[in-house]
């Protein structure tokens, strides 16, 4: 079974260990004056600043085209302060929103910094490598502009705590503050102007050359999304990457999962993923799964969890995302309706419960003919651990809340509301052809300047 806790432990526990390390050579180095010698400096007790004056020559040949650094500066000027009134109208836009519309479930801090080992979705070592080249090209150009606007460059430096975190460059500080508004509004923007400029052509590289190469193994859903409620999640001792059916239906989008009625809710469907590097037919259990749940909502008041898988309501069985959709858009505000729900045992703490184990009269089903008419020979009954929650039925009498007050549009007044949000199976995802224009052409899928961005 794979267990998230354990293995976040463990590398919590490596992380420390390292950590300590490098602080006790850190220290040593400092006391025999090493790092002296090397013209380091001990900070924050386990950090190394490391200044020199070895590139600025280099500094000063690249700034020596000073007709074009100037254009370039200029423009990357403009460049800044438009785009720093771009980004405040959508963080005004956002604030709206975000009291304007409820929110389900906040982004993870992690997810919006773009740091490796930090960001789940950014590889720890290419996201080191990106980190350093986009530290020294934003410190070189503070420098290069320095040079052009006539500052002297004192010297350059980058910060250590186990890989560089961090890079400076040290102008005269005398000359820059009698220096024009202007010529030191130009230095300081050049930094995050030349990292735009990387970042656009590394994306058009990435887009427009590698993307070339890139191919789709069948026509599946790419697994965007995979709820941490989910049999995908808990059960598994490897995370799922792709979908391509279930018991036998092609699952192209997630319109096809969204619609998905051919299973009653509380039994087991026989996924077919794509993980471990192979294509394997996965048990799961099958339903409609609450994902997200709206403080201070009818769904919340009620007792509701993520992780509950919906079977009916009012005694309307709900197999699809769609069937419960259609349900809730019948409702009106004030009504009481009767839900009822597979909920997982939990622990004190309100934790899943992982105790079954499927019986091997239900394994051997996955060999069943389900793939009449498909192209595979075989698809291999997935080997792994698999341990599932146990559910309970429990029915939850609810009073809707009024549409209108949640999402403050007059289009949603006197509409039920419930509060929650969910997706079959607790996953999510997009088909490979919106999957490969985007990442074929980055601002191609919106139709409006904000979509696009």
């Amino acid at each position: 079974m794979f267990n998230p806790i354990s293995l976040i432990t463990w590398q919590l526990l490596l992380f420390i260990l390292i950590v300590l390390l490098w602080t006790l050579i850190v220290v040593y180095l400092d006391k025999k004056g090493i790092l002296k010698r090397y013209g380091m400096d001990r900070i924050w007790i386990l950090a190394l600043m490391w200044r020199t004056e070895k590139g600025r020559g280099l500094i000063d040949r690249i700034a020596s085209k000073k007709k074009a650094w100037m254009r370039i500066s200029t423009g990357g000027f403009i460049f800044f302060f438009t785009g720093m009134l771009f980004m405040f109208i959508l963080l005004a836009i956002s604030a709206f929103i975000s009291v304007t519309s409820p929110l389900v479930k906040p982004v993870k801090a992690s997810e919006v910094l773009v740091l490796p080992g930090i960001n789940p979705y950014v590889p720890f070592i290419y996201g080191i490598i990106g980190l350093i080249v986009a530290v020294v090209a934003h410190e070189f150009s503070h420098g290069i502009i320095a040079r052009v606007m006539g500052f002297k460059v004192k010297a350059l430096g980058l910060l250590f705590i186990l890989i560089p975190i961090g890079a400076f460059m040290e102008p005269d500080e005398e000359e820059v503050e009698k220096a024009p508004r202007l010529s030191r509004m130009r230095m300081f923007s050049a930094g995050p102007v030349m990292n735009f400029i990387l970042a656009f052509l590394f994306l058009g590289l990435f887009s427009f050359g590698m993307m070339g190469s890139l191919y789709a193994d069948g026509d599946p859903l790419i697994i965007t999304e995979v709820s941490s409620s989910s049999p995908a999640h808990l059960s598994l001792d490897a995370h799922p990457k792709a979908l391509y059916n279930l018991n036998g239906t092609r699952i192209t989008s997630n319109m096809d999962l969204y619609e998905y009625n051919r299973t009653d809710p509380g039994g087991y469907v026989f996924a077919e993923f794509k993980m471990n590097g192979g294509r394997y037919l996965v048990p799961m259990v099958a339903g409609v799964m609450i994902i997200g749940i709206v403080e201070d909502t009818p769904a919340e008041v009620s007792g509701l969890q993520e992780g509950d898988i919906l079977t009916s309501v009012d005694g309307h069985p709900i197999k699809s995302g769609m069937d419960f959709h259609n349900i809730m858009e019948s409702t009106e505000a004030g009504q009481n309706i009767n839900i009822t729900v597979l909920s997982p045992l939990r622990n004190e703490r309100g934790e899943i419960l992982l105790k079954m184990r499927l019986s091997e009269d239900l394994l051997e089903q996955g060999n069943a003919s389900l793939w009449e008419g498909f192209d595979e020979d075989t698809v291999p009954l997935y080997e792994g651990t698999m341990e599932f929650p146990e559910y309970v039925k429990i029915s939850h009498n609810i009073t809707l809340d009024d549409k209108g007050d949640h999402y403050y549009s007059s289009n949603f007044k006197g509409k039920g509301y419930l509060g929650v949000s969910t997706s079959y199976l607790g996953i999510s995802g997009v088909g490979r052809s919106p999957f490969l224009e985007v990442l074929h052409h980055p601002f191609y899928s919106g139709n409006t300047l904000l979509e696009r961005f």
